[in-house]
């Protein structure tokens, strides 16, 4: 995978339809910051706050450890 990560620009067209149609993720940064931010969404809406306890877990993922180091 992460050899495949540092050759996005020389792929043929046919191997990058072939990642996205599998959803391939080219940068998996962006990809947990933003699966990070979707489920602390979810989390305010069905709690009304942002207060993850540290270390817990919401819906499966470490929503509590993440939101401790972001406040760091």
């Amino acid at each position: 995978v992460s050899h495949q990560r540092g050759k996005k620009e020389i792929l043929s067209k046919e191997r990058l339809n072939k990642l996205k149609q599998v959803e391939f993720v080219w940068n998996v940064a962006e990809f947990n910051w933003n699966r990070a931010i979707e489920s602390l969404r979810e989390y305010r809406r069905e709690n009304g706050d942002c207060l993850v306890k540290d270390k817990s877990y919401y819906k499966g993922f470490g929503l509590g450890t993440w939101v401790s180091n972001v406040r760091v």
